[in-house]
């Protein structure tokens, strides 16, 4: 696995990364007890995963918008780094 780090000193784009750790420990982690009491329902996995991919099946002819992070040869350039920086 890639070091937080280790991204943080290569400056690699992903957009809704957060550290686990220091003041942004927990940023995804949220208690939804009081939602559920108020009566918010959860969509079953499946349902989810299924519209999510029809929808990016929508989005161009081959279903591959890049939407957000980094493209292709950014990510594979940086995996390099990161396997070279390893041994």
């Amino acid at each position: 696995m890639v070091s937080p780090e280790f991204l943080e000193q290569h400056k690699l784009e992903l957009p809704i990364w957060t550290p686990y750790g220091g003041e942004t420990r927990g940023a995804h982690a949220r208690k939804v007890d009081r939602a559920i009491r108020a009566g918010l329902s959860m969509r079953p996995y499946s349902a989810t995963i299924k519209d999510t991919l029809a929808w990016h099946k929508s989005q161009g002819p081959d279903g591959r918008v890049r939407l957000a992070g980094p493209a292709p040869e950014q990510e594979t350039a940086m995996l390099a780094k990161w396997r070279a920086a390893k041994a």
